[in-house]
């Protein structure tokens, strides 16, 4: 009887740590997905920044206040991307307007400069802002099919 017990015990001790390894593993695959899923929601708002502040030279121009509030708001981009160009894309877009008055540069020709901008930032952008996590895409499913 005793011999008996003493595998149920083991039984059941095994099958509890086989299934604390299970809640681990899956709590490990939820903390990863999530940190993407947070380094995402960081990137993608550095990319918008750079994007509206182009469209704002298109459309109206800039002001000191707004190359202030550009590079505040960008001012993560060198720690989450980790990529030089972007930083040097940063710096060259945020003295833009300090570097070109704005009489010295035709219509087109800064139409043409926040053009190219625009594919650069695309191009830069493009790779840091993949989701090729399964279980990510299939949230943002979820998450779009909900809202």
């Amino acid at each position: 009887m005793e011999t008996l017990t003493n595998i149920i015990l083991s039984f059941a001790m095994t099958l509890a740590t086989i299934v604390m390894a299970i809640f681990t593993w899956q709590q490990h695959k939820l903390n990863k997905s999530n940190y993407k899923l947070q380094l995402f929601d960081k990137r993608y708002r550095v990319y918008k920044t750079f994007n509206a502040h182009i469209e704002k030279i298109k459309i109206v121009g800039t002001t000191l206040e707004d190359i202030d509030l550009f590079e505040i708001s960008t001012e993560d981009a060198q720690f989450l991307f980790n990529d030089a160009r972007i930083h040097d894309l940063r710096e060259e877009i945020r003295i833009y307007r300090s570097a070109v008055p704005y009489n010295t540069v035709s219509r087109k020709q800064e139409l043409d400069w926040c053009r190219e901008k625009s594919i650069q930032i695309e191009n830069l952008f493009l790779p840091y802002l993949l989701l090729d996590d399964i279980q990510v895409k299939n949230f943002f499913k979820y998450f779009d099919r909900k809202h």
